[in-house]
C-alpha cells in the first residue's frame, strides 16, 4: 500500500514537473472555479440583505389593507375586475380599527398622488410624491428629520397648510445656504410653508425612497383631490410580541 502511495505521488509530481502548462492551466481552472463559486454565493447572500433591508423599509411588521392587491395568489389570474368593486379605505374604517384594534403600534390612512411640479419662486422640481398622511404615519414609516419637526394634531385635524419635504425636494427648491423652514412651496396649485424637512434617504433595491416626497395632512389634500381616484389605503402596525411577524 505505502508503495503504491509512493509511486503515485511520484507519477504525479513527474507530470507536474514535465507539463509545466498543463498543470498550470489545470490549477488556474480549479481557482477560477472555486473563486466564482463563492462570489455567487456572497452576491445571493449581499441580495438576500438587500432585498430583506428594502422591504423592512416598507415595515415589516406593518398589514397594509387596500383595494389593489400587491400580486395575484400563487396560481391565479389577477382578478381585477374584482378587486375594481372593491371599497377603498376612508376615515371611518381608519376610526374603527384605532378603537377596536388592541394589537396595533399606530394605524394610518394614507394617499398618494404620483408625478406632481413643486414650485419656490423661479425653481421647481418635477416627479414629487405628495402623500397624504394621518397623525400615527410616523409610528408606521420612521421619520429622520434633517430640519424641522412633524406635524402636530391639530395640524392634521384641520388640515392647514403645511408640509414636510424630503431631501431631494429641498435640494431643489432651496440653496444650500437657505433654510426652508417657514418657507412657501406651491404644489397643486396651494401655497403649503414648509415646517420639517427629512434627512436623505436614498433608493432602495425595490425604487422607495422618502426624498422625493411632499408629506401633508390627510384632511387638507381630501380637500382638493377625489381621493376615490387614488385608492386611500390603511397602514397598521403591530405592537411587538403581538404574534404578527410580518415578513
Amino acid at each position: 500500500m505505502f508503495y503504491i502511495f509512493i509511486t503515485s505521488f511520484a507519477t504525479a509530481f513527474n507530470e507536474l514537473i514535465n507539463n509545466k502548462l498543463r498543470a498550470f492551466l489545470s490549477l488556474l481552472g480549479i481557482s477560477i472555479g472555486i473563486v466564482c463559486i463563492i462570489s455567487v454565493l456572497s452576491s445571493v447572500d449581499s441580495l438576500k440583505a438587500n432585498i430583506k433591508t428594502s422591504l423592512s423599509s416598507l415595515g415589516n411588521d406593518v398589514l397594509y389593507i387596500q383595494k389593489w392587491p400587491w400580486m395575484p395568489e400563487e396560481g391565479q389570474p389577477y382578478k381585477w375586475w374584482e378587486f375594481f368593486k372593491r371599497p377603498v379605505g376612508n376615515m371611518e374604517e381608519l376610526n374603527q380599527l384605532t378603537n377596536r384594534v388592541k394589537t396595533a403600534a399606530g394605524i394610518a390612512l394614507i394617499i398618494f398622488k404620483e408625478d406632481e411640479i413643486a414650485k419656490a419662486g423661479d425653481r421647481e422640481v418635477k416627479n414629487v410624491s405628495v402623500t397624504g398622511i394621518t397623525q400615527q404615519y410616523n409610528i408606521i414609516r420612521n421619520l429622520n428629520f434633517q430640519e424641522g419637526r412633524y406635524l402636530t394634531d391639530m395640524e392634521f385635524e384641520s388640515g392647514k397648510n403645511f408640509v414636510i419635504i424630503g431631501d431631494e425636494v429641498r435640494n431643489e427648491l432651496f440653496n444650500s445656504s437657505q433654510n426652508p423652514l417657514g418657507k412657501y412651496i406651491e404644489v397643486m396649485n396651494r401655497k403649503y410653508m414648509v415646517v420639517g424637512v427629512l434627512a436623505k434617504e436614498g433608493k432602495d433595491l425595490l425604487g422607495f425612497t422618502q426624498d422625493n416626497v411632499i408629506l401633508l395632512p390627510f384632511n387638507n389634500i381630501a380637500n382638493i383631490i377625489n381621493i376615490k381616484e387614488k385608492d386611500p389605503f390603511i397602514a397598521l402596525k403591530a405592537k411587538p410580541g403581538s404574534g404578527y411577524g410580518g415578513l
